[in-house]
């Protein structure tokens, strides 16, 4: 049943190998085809060699931007965007086509190679040895590898956010009344911080009439003055309430919402703390948790 839920949700894994033909991109804007005796492409215009990425379906290979006669055209155009490496430099061009997208890489990625016949005809040698088709940069072709190997060995599609069972934990677990989106690699505080993202008032990064949210001490101070923060408090209920409590706790049962008298202490937004005063209970800004 769990595989099935996934596989309903996530989009299907594809199967075949990416048919792309391999091109070079000359700096005075034509495209050279591999694989086809003198299949050369004369561009006129940016949007004729963008016609050609989508009718030929083409993974295109640059030596460098420098004097590409279309780099300006191409870097104005709101169809594409500019990726960049660590040391800031342009790896890739990406054009968003009607169905796909399509690289303009840049072939210095390959081990400093030259964008010529040799680079390609090795590149191919690595799609037919690995099965996977045309990929444009050695960091998309590794992913591939990773997504095929994950499918082989766990039996479902790889996936950018945490394993099932872990989004079920945190979802159970969640105080909000939401649960945000979480993905592979991502790192927080403690568990506040996922609090902070859950509750009703996650957008809290949003401009505001009160002006940007308060984080830590005084998110009493700041409830009773109308501000939006958020923070760790210490309620004080002295007579057992005849509802939920406005603000939740964990307990090792799961999550609770205290209504007998004792002292409690839960990571809450603004709106709660006005809550919990108007039911007669104390507060007690604490700053953040460290848990």
């Amino acid at each position: 049943m769990v595989r099935r839920t996934d596989q309903a949700f996530w989009p299907p894994y594809p199967a075949k190998p990416r048919e792309r033909v391999l091109a070079v991109a000359r700096p005075r804007g034509d495209l050279l085809l591999m694989g086809l005796p003198n299949a050369a492409i004369h561009c006129s215009t940016w949007g004729e060699f963008c016609h050609f990425l989508e009718r030929h379906n083409l993974e295109v290979l640059i030596e460098s931007w420098n004097g590409w006669r279309w780099w300006s055209d191409a870097a104005s155009d709101p169809k594409s965007f500019i990726v960049h490496g660590k040391d800031r430099q342009v790896r890739a061009l990406v054009w968003q086509g009607r169905r796909k997208r399509f690289w303009i890489v840049n072939s210095k990625v390959w081990a400093n190679r030259h964008a010529d016949r040799s680079l390609c005809r090795d590149l191919e040698q690595v799609a037919k040895a690995t099965g996977l088709g045309q990929w444009g940069t050695p960091s998309r072709l590794g992913d591939a590898l990773q997504r095929r190997a994950w499918k082989r060995t766990h039996g479902w599609r790889w996936e950018s956010r945490p394993p099932i069972p872990v989004r079920r934990r945190l979802i159970d677990g969640g105080v909000g009344g939401r649960a945000e989106t979480l993905h592979q690699g991502s790192r927080f505080s403690g568990i506040w911080e996922i609090d902070q993202r859950d509750a009703y008032a996650a957008a809290w990064r949003l401009p505001k009439p009160s002006g940007p949210p308060g984080m830590g001490m005084g998110v009493v101070e700041d409830a009773r003055a109308g501000r939006t923060a958020f923070g760790l408090c210490r309620f004080t209920i002295t007579e057992e309430l005849r509802c939920l409590g406005p603000f939740a706790i964990r307990t090792p049962d799961g999550l609770a919402w205290p209504a007998k008298p004792g002292v409690y202490e839960a990571e809450v937004w603004s709106p709660e703390v006005l809550d919990a005063l108007s039911c007669g209970i104390r507060c007690e800004s604490l700053g953040l948790s460290s848990v």
